[in-house]
């Protein structure tokens, strides 16, 4: 009766403000993507729940980005375009969570699509029949390489897909990817105060596990709500982002460790070691990446791990895999640098022994000039010595 009642009113209000506050706040980053922007921005135009509102931030692209914007805002009064210079999607997304009116607030990656039309008005409908805070579907993945979409989910990415219907709380749940398969209350939003870090690499994890564990719950429907777009770019992983990612992988470990989340700590430790651990393995001699790991390394909570990390704990200490390699590379190093040295040593040893046996033939040799008995053979040889040099001459 209550949920009618809350359905009733509502309805009222929007009738009442002519749609002056729209159903759902669709937020979308944009930089560079004149290549996929029109494929996203059709899908989100074209969902058939048509209140909402589309905050496109332009994230200062240099290619034809922004005059794809322009022209979708001209032709669509719901989409609103905003512009910054280059900071990042944080930036965006901070932007437009603070201008959104919209009832529920949803994000989308300006490569990604909605895959049917009725994603938008499914994810709502659930929030307001069940009064959610958030509700969330599940994932897909288009992979550009082989031109396959993929579905199903496991090992370090089981969270992506949801296999039933209901409410789900955040101590069972324990899972950091996929923030853009959620539609939040925006409401909810404003009032946490999270919001994404400034980080180039790794940012949202932290803000949906922030998010979820301030709202506990969240409502979740097996659909598949999201297409994310992978294969078509190469990730650039310098140091600064490198740094970025270690910094997103430390505030999840320090969040779970803080609130005693062991399955999400744990599956942190093993994003760390095993799926971001080419990244680093090779790149740690970088003072800012060897401090950054050395920082993640500082928020595992052993404790917090299973009994297959325990023959790695020493003194209560758990060593991540990359620092791991980093001891061993140094060790590696150690012994080279040892044995070089030896060799060096060794050749110096060599030619010096060298050096002094000459100089000991030279000393001979000059004791032998010296002496009586060369100085007689010179004379009796200096006549047949001119009569050879004579007959050359000759």
């Amino acid at each position: 009766m209550v949920s009618i009642l809350w359905d009733i009113s509502r309805a009222c209000l929007y009738e009442k403000r002519g749609a002056i506050v729209p159903k759902v706040s669709v937020i979308i980053p944009c930089y560079n993507q004149e290549k996929y922007l029109e494929t996203c921005l059709n899908s989100v135009l074209s969902q058939s729940l048509s209140d909402i509102e589309v905050l496109c931030v332009d994230d200062g692209s240099t290619d034809g980005t922004g005059d794809i914007l322009a022209q979708y805002a001209a032709r669509d009064d719901r989409l609103h375009l905003l512009s910054q210079k280059n900071k990042g999607a944080s930036f965006c997304r901070n932007r437009a969570i603070d201008q959104a009116r919209g009832e529920y607030l949803i994000f989308c990656d300006s490569d990604d699509i909605y895959p049917d039309t009725a994603i938008i008005e499914r994810l709502y409908c659930a929030g307001v029949e069940h009064d959610a805070k958030a509700v969330a579907g599940s994932y897909s993945i288009f992979d550009e390489t082989d031109n396959e979409v993929r579905y199903d989910f496991d090992g370090l990415l089981w969270g992506q897909s949801f296999k039933r219907e209901g409410f789900v709380s955040f101590l069972d749940y324990q899972f950091d990817y996929g923030f853009t398969r959620f539609m939040f209350r925006s409401r909810e939003i404003k009032n946490s105060g999270i919001r994404f870090a400034p980080y180039s690499r790794f940012e949202d994890p932290p803000f949906l596990v922030a998010l979820l564990g301030y709202l506990e719950m969240f409502y979740a429907i097996p659909d598949v709500v999201y297409q994310a777009r992978v294969g078509y770019k190469q990730v650039v992983w310098d140091s600064s982002a490198q740094v970025d990612l270690l910094k997103g992988l430390s505030d999840n470990l320090r969040y779970s460790r803080i609130h005693r989340l062991k399955n999400l700590h744990e599956l942190t430790v093993r994003r760390i070691e095993e799926e971001y651990a080419g990244v680093f393995y090779w790149s740690l001699i970088d003072e800012m990446v060897f401090s950054a790991i050395v920082r993640a390394n500082g928020e595992v909570s052993p404790e917090l791990l299973s009994s297959s990390f325990q023959g790695r704990v020493v003194d209560g200490f758990l060593l991540l895999k990359p620092m791991e390699q980093q001891v061993a590379n140094a060790q590696k190093w150690n012994k080279d640098i040892q044995d070089l040295h030896g060799a060096v040593l060794a050749e110096r040893a060599d030619k010096e022994n060298a050096w002094e046996r000459l100089k000991d033939a030279g000393r001979e040799l000059a004791a032998v000039y010296d002496s009586t008995t060369w100085r007689i053979g010179s004379v009796f040889t200096a006549v047949p010595r001119w009569f050879r040099d004579f007959g050359r001459k000759v």
